[in-house]
């Protein structure tokens, strides 16, 4: 059993390598990328003013087979050789990416993996909180929750910008810095936007899960035992109620990734998507680097967890 769940996992792995290969790739299939030689010099002579009219650019789509798989070979030759990458910066210059690329990876990292430990901690606290109260007012709250859901995180990060910039003139105390600048990088901000929507998401979802497992049997045989609901809660239901949580994860991650996307162009954060978003352009592979340093940690700790997942809630429920 667990040879073939490895098996799978590994399957998995391998397949979806291979479909981030050939869609980072994608971009040589329909355009002539050797052209960018020429474009990177056209855009140096209209960043200086020389040239003001570009009507004369023009190329169709085309469909490139062969350089197609040329630049995924290219691709795995330059993914084994690492250390030797470089990249085409918005001043037309060729730079090595490492080991500049790691601390731009690391800081967006410390914002993502802060944030989905703020909102699971959050969550969890809300829930049991939520689960303790009286039916009518856990309704109300759960309306609550849905109203701030359908809030656009746009709105969340001026909201709070607008909310330290307020009290700044009206106490002269700055809670937090509201925008990265030159030497002073904003930190409480993004992370409290970052956490935001996903700790609403994460509670309704750990709210649904504690309900169904709640009504179920071995909670009634439980109940009939003398233990009391927070008991239930904590020692029970909760096992039980993260398994079916772990399935949802997923979404909530790439939703965050997203997220952390625009809060870093928004708020000037030197981060790896914003560095992706500025230079994937003029360097198509660093896609392809993109999804594979996004997709396979998350792909291990999901697998981690997944096991783990049948294991814990099988326990729960022999305990109960």
């Amino acid at each position: 059993m667990v040879r073939k769940k490895l098996t799978k996992s590994f399957l998995q792995f391998v397949l979806a390598l291979i479909g981030i290969f050939c869609l980072g790739a994608f971009p040589y299939l329909f355009f002539d990328l050797e052209m960018r030689e020429k474009i990177y010099k056209i855009q140096v002579l209209l960043d200086s003013g020389k040239l003001r009219n570009t009507l004369f650019l023009y190329q169709s789509i085309t469909f490139n087979v062969q350089d197609y798989f040329h630049s995924i070979k290219l691709t795995i030759h330059e993914f084994i050789h690492y250390s030797e990458m470089t990249y085409i910066d918005i001043r037309n210059s060729e730079r090595p990416l490492f080991p500049f690329f790691n601390e731009l990876y690391v800081n967006s990292l410390k914002y993502l993996s802060l944030s989905i430990l703020v909102s699971f901690v959050s969550s969890i606290i809300f829930t049991y909180s939520i689960m303790l109260l009286p039916v009518k007012i856990k309704k109300r709250i759960k309306m609550c929750f849905f109203i701030l859901e359908s809030l656009p995180d746009l709105f969340v990060i001026l909201s709070l910008q607008s909310l330290v910039i307020w009290m700044y003139k009206k106490t002269g105390i700055l809670l937090f810095q509201t925008v990265s600048t030159f030497g002073d990088e904003a930190f409480m901000i993004p992370l409290l936007v970052l956490s935001f929507l996903p700790t609403v998401y994460m509670t309704r979802y750990l709210l649904l899960s504690f309900e169904d497992e709640y009504e179920s049997l071995y909670v009634e045989l439980a109940r009939g035992k003398g233990l009391t609901k927070l008991e239930l809660l904590v020692k029970h239901i909760f096992r039980n109620a993260f398994a079916s949580f772990i399935f949802h994860f997923k979404t909530i991650f790439w939703f965050t990734i997203s997220n952390l996307l625009m809060i870093e162009i928004i708020l000037n954060i030197n981060g790896f998507f914003r560095f992706i978003y500025v230079n994937s352009a003029r360097n198509p592979e660093l896609l392809t680097l993109c999804m594979l340093f996004m997709f396979v940690p998350f792909f291990l700790i999901m697998t981690l967890l997944e096991s783990m997942v049948g294991r814990i809630s099988l326990k729960g429920v022999d305990e109960s």
